[in-house]
């Protein structure tokens, strides 16, 4: 009897998603595409080069669905199954080459997540309409308690002007009566844009073009061909011209031998320390720009110099990536308490983000998440400037979400419920 009310759960039917379901579980999926994203804004490249912004992430509106199902004859349900831009991301680059190495590092990232990772390159082909851009789609599956879903994820990635290109003309290529002559003019401006960013790529190729060195002979001091040589010694590879002339004129008149530079680019310990100082903000390892760049503070100014330099710089990276995360979450709360009381009913807020944000997300030695419910209802009326009434109903409406989030009230510990019984048990 047991096996057969067994076997009849296994196959019931997982239940239709309306799109309210299908929002809150794309806002989950939007924390995990954020990660991918913020790692590889972190290893684009040297932070003396402009990096990249992001953009405001989107769910796809319940109208725009309803077009998309029409246009393939879809059911509501399988147009929110099968679209594969559900949640729409933008990445936003200043050239050409940050654009392709910004999409292998996304793309890297997910697939370390084992997700699967299309890629489509509308740059080497341009669309008809000539936008330019590479899209990265993949599918995360998320599930909050019956309601579950493939959450199908776009992400774009373009240079400042394939994006300025597409802002400008959205609007108006989105109208099903343009006249053709419209479009051969926003054709012509995308084929002017790219000739700009054919020659930005340009000048981006030639500063960071590889420097070959020479080995240098005894005694020798610092010079663009002894640098290179002795920095493709020490990291496998060749260094990029902005960063010998770079670092060329911080060591500027210092009588700098080459030799003794090139003892502490072999000192590993070295760099393990820096690298270690560097991490206690930083989330990610420095590149080699970095290290060169410790090395020559060492050189001309001691070790202790050259850790603090690594710390300092650590943070300030650290602080201009959780800048541009915060941006991105600030953009996302409603502007409002009556849209904020509406979308937290819906599920259509990720609490946990919104958490992060106002600083009382925390997370137990298991990993798992928490929330501090009171601080963070504090956090909100204090947003929405509340008082009297207002905030006692706010307080109400929030503690009764937060009560069904599946995230447990951190409640001044850092212990969940099953670490806290499970060490009470111990003790």
């Amino acid at each position: 009897m047991a096996k057969s009310a067994q076997t009849a759960e296994s196959k019931e039917e997982k239940p239709a998603l309306s799109y309210d379901d299908a929002v809150r579980l794309a806002t989950i999926a939007e924390s995990q595409v954020k990660g991918a994203l913020v790692k590889a804004l972190a290893e684009l490249g040297s932070p003396e080069l402009v990096r990249g912004r992001l953009d405001e992430p989107r769910v796809k509106s319940q109208s725009s669905l309803d077009r998309k199902a029409k246009e393939r004859r879809w059911t509501s349900q399988q147009a929110i199954e099968q679209c594969e831009d559900l949640l729409g991301m933008r990445m936003v680059c200043n050239n050409l080459q940050d654009v392709r190495r910004a999409a292998d590092l996304i793309e890297l990232s997910l697939k370390t997540q084992n997700l699967e990772v299309e890629r489509k390159d509308y740059i080497s082909q341009p669309h008809p309409s000539g936008y330019r851009a590479i899209h990265v789609r993949t599918r995360f599956p998320i599930t909050v308690g019956r309601c579950s879903l493939n959450v199908g994820c776009e992400i774009q990635i373009r240079t400042l002007l394939q994006d300025a290109w597409a802002r400008l003309s959205r609007e108006d290529l989105y109208r099903s009566s343009i006249p053709k002559r419209l479009r051969l003019q926003f054709e012509a401006m995308s084929k002017s844009l790219a000739e700009a960013d054919a020659i930005a790529e340009e000048v981006r190729v030639d500063i960071t073009r590889p420097v070959s060195g020479k080995e240098p002979g005894e005694n020798a001091r610092i010079s663009e061909s002894s640098l290179a040589f002795i920095y493709t010694r020490a990291f496998k590879e060749e260094p990029p011209s902005y960063l010998v002339e770079w670092m060329l004129k911080k060591i500027s008149d210092a009588r700098v031998r080459v030799d003794a530079l090139d003892t502490i680019l072999q000192d590993e310990e070295f760099f393990k320390l820096c690298q270690a100082r560097y991490q206690e903000t930083a989330n990610w390892p420095a590149d080699t720009s970095r290290l060169l760049e410790w090395a020559i503070e060492e050189l001309l100014h001691g070790r202790e110099r050259a850790l603090t330099l690594a710390r300092t710089q650590g943070q300030r990276d650290w602080e201009e990536i959780e800048a541009e995360y915060q941006s991105e979450i600030r953009a996302t709360i409603p502007a409002d308490w009556g849209e904020f009381e509406q979308e937290l009913e819906n599920g259509s807020l990720d609490l946990l983000e919104l958490a992060r944000y106002y600083g009382v997300a925390k997370e137990c030695i298991c990993g798992e998440d928490l929330i501090e419910y009171d601080d963070f209802i504090d956090a909100v009326q204090e947003h929405y400037n509340l008082s009297g009434d207002e905030a006692h109903t706010a307080y109400n409406t929030i503690l009764t979400e937060l009560n069904g989030s599946g995230y447990e009230d951190a409640d001044g510990s850092r212990l969940c419920a099953r670490c806290t019984h499970k060490m009470n048990k111990d003790d």
